[in-house]
């Protein structure tokens, strides 16, 4: 029989108040309320209370999560940012474009589950091609260009690069937990904010400036989801959640077991890197900005 059936024939609800009706009948009938439900019911608060404290790291750690990005400096636009395990796109080949930015470095971490066992590097130059004619490899560094760089035959330079380890870095990190799939530890390589385990969801962009001294954090956004406290009444039973269906469920963990809530802090982001990295972080250069050579004529107009 499909999950979607017996969710209905084990929805938690109904399998609580049955439960209930039960294990009442159970004790009356035993005697064990009437010798000991002051026993019994410090257990059953004793048992919230460890569960509610094993909970706490998680509940504090979501509310300390602001509801948009933090923005702490604005430094000016330095010759190199790195990327890391972010795309960039056409805001971010803007800056190439216009000589303030002369080489980006996207760097992509290991990533076994797609079958990619080492981290590896690509630089960014800004270059142009006649219109059409970019191959593949160079056109897949900007895939979602703009018009305008289409019609002036931007194609970027694209070879291997280093893995950085000083400079300024953009970053995005996350996990995300199927539907079907219990909630799990994770820890970034490179945020600087960790979730505590378990967690549902996970998203951090940071914008940091790494050198030998240490990391400074520039700038950050978080998104975060995570199983939270009991429900009262705790409701026991079977429930399944489908992905991307509008469902009734009680908000936690799904599979069998005991309904917990979710506990969540930040916002997650509409885009992929959101625009706020490439807009509201950055000054003007404080050097002179030479455009990159072979930039055309119309652009020098536009600017």
């Amino acid at each position: 029989m499909p999950a979607s059936v017996w969710v209905y024939i084990l929805h938690p609800v109904w399998v609580t108040f049955l439960a209930l009706i039960v294990l009442a009948l159970l004790l009356r009938w035993t005697g064990f309320w009437a010798r000991f439900r002051i026993h019994i019911l410090v257990a059953l608060l004793a048992a919230y209370a460890i569960d509610a404290a094993i909970a706490l790291p998680r509940i504090l750690f979501s509310y300390s999560l602001p509801n948009g990005p933090v923005i702490t400096q604005r430094p000016p636009l330095p010759r190199r940012i790195v990327l890391v395990d972010m795309s960039c796109f056409a805001k971010c080949h803007d800056w190439l474009i216009s000589g303030a930015v002369e080489e980006i470095v996207a760097v992509k971490q290991a990533r076994p589950d797609i079958g990619r066992m080492t981290a590896t590097a690509e630089r960014y130059r800004a270059a142009w091609a006649p219109k059409g004619t970019c191959p593949h490899e160079r056109k897949r560094a900007n895939l979602l260009s703009s018009g305008l760089q289409q019609e002036t035959g931007y194609c970027p330079l694209v070879d291997s690069a280093e893995i950085p380890t000083e400079g300024i870095f953009l970053i995005r990190e996350s996990m995300f937990v199927r539907a079907n799939e219990p909630a799990r530890a994770y820890t970034p390589a490179y945020l600087t904010k960790t979730p505590p385990a378990p967690a549902i969801h996970f998203e951090g962009f940071e914008v940091q400036d790494r050198s030998s001294a240490g990391i400074t954090l520039i700038a950050s956004a978080y998104a975060y989801e995570a199983p939270g406290l009991l429900g009262l009444p705790p409701l026991i039973g079977c429930w399944y959640r489908p992905e991307n269906v509008i469902w009734i469920m009680p908000p936690g963990d799904t599979g069998c077991g005991l309904w917990r809530w979710f506990t969540w802090g930040g916002k997650r982001a509409t885009t992929d890197p959101p625009s706020w990295l490439f807009e509201e972080v950055f000054a003007a250069p404080d050097r002179p900005v030479v455009p990159p050579i072979g930039r055309p004529a119309i652009l020098n107009r536009v600017d």
